[in-house]
């Protein structure tokens, strides 16, 4: 019974994830709340997010909305930041990992609601300091929780002053595959 639902909750919150963001919101707290052991919980919402976000990643340079060559020298950055975030979490031993998830899911929630400045420029996200930390940061915040990191990338992408449709074309390409590859072969089974 407990499989039938969390199959039904995955579903409801990949859908909600998908059309509004903060699937994660839903998802990790039912599966804590259903008594999956919180690293198989975040492994688990990884996994879901990363069919997501390599779907999305694809068709949109399917669809020509991002170019690959816009987007090629975010996939290292999120490498190393998911792969970070994702070491971190592996070594904070359980106990202390259910006080680390509060707090993170606390801090997401609340970023859902605080407003975003104007996104008033169409231009590429361009490499330069501020936006390679804040792809790395976000990154490692990535590997080690998850929920609430698309919400973090739209107040990075606003502060970087890129236009509202070009943030969102370029979440799943800066989310996707290589900060969330990485995390269940470093935590499942912890």
């Amino acid at each position: 019974m407990e499989l039938i639902v969390m199959f039904f909750i995955g579903f409801c919150a990949t859908t909600l994830g998908t059309l509004a963001g903060g699937g994660g919101l839903i998802s990790l707290p039912a599966m804590l709340l259903l008594g999956m052991p919180v690293h198989s919980a975040i492994g688990a919402s990884k996994v879901s997010n990363t069919f997501s976000s390599f779907s999305s990643f694809f068709y949109l340079i399917k669809k020509k909305k991002i170019t690959l060559k816009e987007s090629i020298w975010i996939v290292p950055i999120s490498l190393v930041g998911g792969v970070t975030g994702g070491f971190i979490a592996s070594n904070i031993p359980a106990e202390h990992m259910y006080v680390v998830v509060s707090v993170l899911l606390v801090f997401a929630f609340i970023t859902s609601f605080i407003g975003k400045k104007g996104f008033d420029r169409q231009g590429p996200l361009e490499m330069n300091k501020k936006s390679v930390a804040g792809l790395y940061s976000i990154g490692i915040y990535d590997g080690l929780f998850g929920p609430g990191q698309g919400t973090l990338m739209l107040f990075l992408f606003s502060s970087l002053n890129i236009a509202y449709i070009r943030a969102l074309q370029l979440s799943p390409a800066v989310s996707a595959p290589p900060s969330r590859i990485f995390w269940p072969a470093t935590s499942f089974g912890r």
